[in-house]
């Protein structure tokens, strides 16, 4: 559990969110780009708060975000490469207060249909791009 401000543009290869842990990350106008390759960037099993205003990204294949925790999204731009399924998959808990969301497939996927499973999303606010000539929905619900 904590709380993780950052102070300069940060790479790395991911990030876990376990069950039982409660992470507030703080963007603070500053960019965070996962390099994890088939798979999630950012996996959360526990409890994310996301906000600061800066900006989120993934390259190599995977979600950007894979949540099956409590994920709690405020005024941040995410966006992944050209390589990927979907920005976001929601399993658990998600709030998506505002915040620009990028992708060049399903921007958000609320569910694992070939386990039917389906997550619980509230939005209220942001701006949901896909950025392909395909026929792809921004939120897949």
């Amino acid at each position: 559990s904590g709380h993780i401000i950052l102070q300069e543009n940060l790479t790395q290869q991911q990030m876990v969110v376990e069950k039982g842990k409660t992470i507030q990350l703080d963007l603070n106008g500053k960019k965070l780009t996962l390099q994890k390759d088939n798979g999630p960037g950012l996996t959360v099993q526990g409890s994310l708060e996301i906000k600061g205003n800066g900006t989120l990204t993934k390259e190599g294949y995977g979600y950007l975000i894979d949540n099956s925790g409590t994920d709690d999204i405020n005024n941040e731009k995410e966006q992944n490469g050209t390589k990927n399924s979907a920005l976001i998959r929601n399993l658990g808990t998600m709030t998506i207060h505002d915040g620009t969301f990028t992708d060049s497939g399903i921007v958000i996927k609320n569910d694992d249909s070939s386990a039917q499973v389906y997550g619980n999303l509230t939005i209220k606010g942001g701006t949901y791009h896909c950025t392909s000539d395909k026929s792809f929905a921004n939120i897949q619900n």
